[in-house]
């Protein structure tokens, strides 16, 4: 008897997707991003909200030795540093043979890359390599980006994470020692037209509605979706914005935004829902996922030598730079009297 060659093709192939279906569901599983804690939230008027986090979470405490973020780039606390060597983006331009994880973490939406793209230079410290990415927006209403700068808060801010190596997760590389973690933040805001390469995210968040859902998107290179002049940004040391807070962070907030479509915008604010333990299944849309701002204390916003340093960006930058008018004032008039 003749095999029936046909039916063997059939069987062949059927065994071959399952066997791929099979390495998509391991790869899922395989995901370094774990669902946030559910004993957090951002409305400012639950249990859960940011100024009760230090309560459950003791490094989300605001304070001297425990710098947190996100901040005001206030030019008060700015300082260029002119020597100050250039980003180096390895790989960035790179665009990645296999799929990326996109995932509602409840209380964002993160993007986690594969191996092989590098973060260094400026004034970090040593080289970090390429995490995920996650994004805090607003509302219908109001903007929603972590950092405020001229004054103004974005619609969205998009958020790089940069580990080093062999650390595997945030919270082990930042529990473990300090400057493991490095973010870059770029501003994102609303413009005329769709933005090509967000599209392809913006495109599957509306697929992972609720906590824990997850899927393979197409990769990109990353650096089409930075702003076209990455020499011009802020770097300052700070903390991870949701808990547990834990101040081991490089930060670099680049001057310039990108754009998207206020359609790519809308599929944040209206489709992607976190639970709480209380409300049972019923969802709850995910809005102005943002941390208030922080004090900066003592702390030096260093601006590379092209970023902007403006006069004055808000209210308290011109009181501040008053008094410290005033005081040097008046200690060179009590100085003479002191000797």
């Amino acid at each position: 008897m003749q095999p029936d060659t046909k039916r063997m093709d059939m069987t062949f192939s059927r065994a071959i997707l399952f066997s791929l279906i099979l390495a998509k569901a391991s790869a899922l599983t395989n995901s370094h991003i774990a669902v946030s804690s559910p004993d957090y939230c951002y409305d400012p008027y639950r249990w859960c909200g940011p100024k009760y986090w230090q309560a459950t979470f003791q490094y989300c405490t605001s304070d001297f030795m425990e710098s947190q973020s996100p901040v005001i780039l206030n030019p008060f606390h700015m300082m260029r540093n002119r020597s100050m060597g250039p980003l180096e983006l390895l790989a960035y331009d790179v665009l990645q043979s296999e799929p990326w994880i996109i995932k509602n973490i409840r209380d964002t939406i993160a993007v986690e890359f594969n191996p092989g793209m590098y973060l260094g230079g400026a004034n970090l410290p040593r080289s970090y390599y390429t995490f995920y990415m996650a994004f805090h927006w607003g509302s219908e209403t109001t903007n929603g980006s972590e950092h405020i700068y001229n004054d103004r808060r974005y619609p969205m801010e998009m958020q790089i994470f940069h580990l080093v190596p062999p650390y595997q997760t945030l919270n082990e590389a930042a529990f473990t020692e300090r400057q493991a973690v490095a973010v870059l933040a770029v501003f994102v805001d609303i413009g005329p037209e769709d933005n090509p390469v967000f599209e392809t995210i913006s495109r599957a968040v509306p697929t992972i509605p609720l906590a824990g859902d997850e899927k393979f998107i197409d990769p990109f290179p990353l650096r089409d979706l930075l702003p076209n002049d990455t020499s011009k940004f802020y770097q300052y040391t700070g903390s991870l914005t949701f808990p547990e807070c834990l101040y081991a962070v490089e930060w670099i907030v680049f001057q310039e935004p990108i754009y998207i479509s206020q359609k790519q915008y809308n599929r944040f604010i209206g489709t992607v829902y976190y639970h709480e333990p209380e409300e049972g299944e019923e969802p709850r849309l995910l809005l102005q996922n943002y941390r208030p701002t922080q004090a900066l204390f003592d702390r030096i916003l260093i601006a590379s030598a092209n970023a902007a340093v403006p006069m004055f960006s808000s209210s308290h930058s011109l009181v501040a730079s008053l008094l410290a008018v005033l005081l040097t004032s008046l200690v060179s008039l009590l100085l003479p009297r002191m000797t």
